[in-house]
């Protein structure tokens, strides 16, 4: 068969997870993305506040798409150091009850 596109070869990928810890990463990341909340995390060094768009695989790493600063960017999740810390969306507020 001819394959269409970016692949080149009959290969299929299938992305693995190294380590225990990059699975819940991943668990967590998907979830703030469907929440649509904002990811604190470091990343190279620099503290980062991201709203979160989504995750891809490309060349068998995992990629957070999101946006920073105004730019939307991808950040390897390899090169995210520390805790990920998730913050609630901007212009929600908790009902209070009185």
């Amino acid at each position: 068969p001819i394959l269409i596109g970016p692949t080149s070869t009959n290969e299929i990928f299938t992305p693995s997870f190294r380590i225990k810890e990059e699975s819940s990463l991943l668990t967590e990341l998907f979830e703030a993305i469907e929440n649509r909340q904002e990811i604190q995390f470091t990343y190279n060094g620099k503290d980062r506040i991201v709203k979160s768009y989504g995750l891809i695989i490309f060349r068998g790493f995992w990629y957070l798409v999101g946006q920073d600063f105004q730019i939307i960017k991808s950040f390897k999740l390899v090169r995210i150091q520390g805790r990920v810390i998730t913050l609630k969306p901007k212009g929600i507020l908790k009902s209070q009850k009185g």
